[in-house]
Order: C-alpha cells, then structure tokens, then sequence
C-alpha cells in the first residue's frame, strides 16, 4: 500500500512519532524483496507532500526501523526490509 493511501495529509504524518510512522513505512515497503533507499524515498515523499517537515519525519522513522534491525543496510545506501507486512 503506498504511504499517501494510510497518510494523506501532512498534518497526518507530523501528528505520529517515529515508531508509529515506521509501521507505515512497513506497510509502504510492502514486503519487497527489492532494495530501498532513503534518498529514493525521501524524493517519493517530496512529490507528494512537498513539506520539508513530512520528509523529515519519514526519515526519521527509517532510521528508528534501521536502529530496530528491521531495515539492513547492504551496500551504498540501500537497505532491505526483514518484515514481511500482511494486510
């Protein structure tokens, strides 16, 4: 599911501290067996929201799954995701 779908609106995304915002990112990665990379990301979100603020607070919730283990960086800044999300 894309982020934009579970949070539509600024407000929604600056409302939620890190670790709720990174069960959004889950749910957005979708179980992807592909690589993720937070500047990808960071200029996914930038489309949509075009909020300095709402990037800020995505990335920071990256980095909170990064410090859980829930994110692995491989190499040159891509990362993959060890949860598989179910809906």
């Amino acid at each position: 599911m894309h982020i934009t779908k579970s949070l539509p609106t600024i407000d929604s995304v600056l409302q939620l501290e890190p670790e709720e915002l990174a069960g959004y990112l889950l749910e957005h990665f979708g179980g992807s067996t592909s690589s993720l990379n937070p500047h990808n990301f960071g200029l996914e979100v930038d489309q949509y929201y075009k909020d300095e603020r709402a990037k800020k607070a995505l990335l920071e919730a990256w980095a909170w799954l990064v410090r859980e283990g829930l994110l692995i960086a491989s190499k040159d800044n891509w990362f993959s995701c060890l949860v598989v999300a179910s809906n």
